[in-house]
């Protein structure tokens, strides 16, 4: 199992710094933004033990290593079915923490590292869930002036304006 390091905190706070500078040390490797809590599982399913069907637990697989692989906004679905069982070890039914674990820890390690960092900002809402799960979990909370972040937002969509490939959804 390798080490969670989860860095949260506002959106436009430093999340993606933060975690660029803690996968410079040896042995830790930065999974970029997951968004697997809220977007694919609700806080209480992931706190919950309940195992899940064998359909719901191969897409749920599926998803977090296209996302791992991919990118948020760019998930590699071709390459996620074909690693979802060697990820899964064979297991058929399990809980979202454990999908959730068994993806991460098989990502870190086919890098070769021990560690592994979750930067979705929205993660601060699920503290209490990931602790629940992951005792042992680092969790590393950025705050920001507010008129910073309403600054580095302003400088975003300047960005956008001069070509710069910011969804439209932002």
């Amino acid at each position: 199992m390798a080490r969670k390091i989860f860095v949260c905190g506002s959106s436009r706070s430093g999340t993606t710094m933060m975690a660029r500078l803690l996968s410079g040390a040896e042995g830790v490797c930065d999974l970029r933004e997951l968004h697997f809590l809220e977007q694919e599982v609700s806080g209480e399913q992931f706190a919950s033990d309940e195992e899940l069907d064998r359909d719901e637990t191969r897409r749920l697989a599926e998803t977090l290593l296209a996302t791992i692989e991919g990118g948020y906004f760019n998930p590699d679905r071709k390459i996620a079915g074909e690693e979802a069982d060697l990820a899964l070890g064979g297991a058929s039914c399990l809980s979202p923490s454990e999908i959730y674990d068994r993806i991460t820890s098989y990502s870190a390690e086919k890098r070769g590292k021990s560690a592994v960092i979750d930067q979705t900002p929205r993660n601060i809402f699920y503290v209490d869930e990931i602790l629940d799960q992951f005792p042992d979990a680092a969790i590393v909370c950025l705050v920001r002036d507010p008129r910073d972040v309403v600054l580095s937002q302003k400088n975003k969509w300047k960005r956008r304006a001069l070509g710069g490939d910011i969804p439209l959804s932002e």
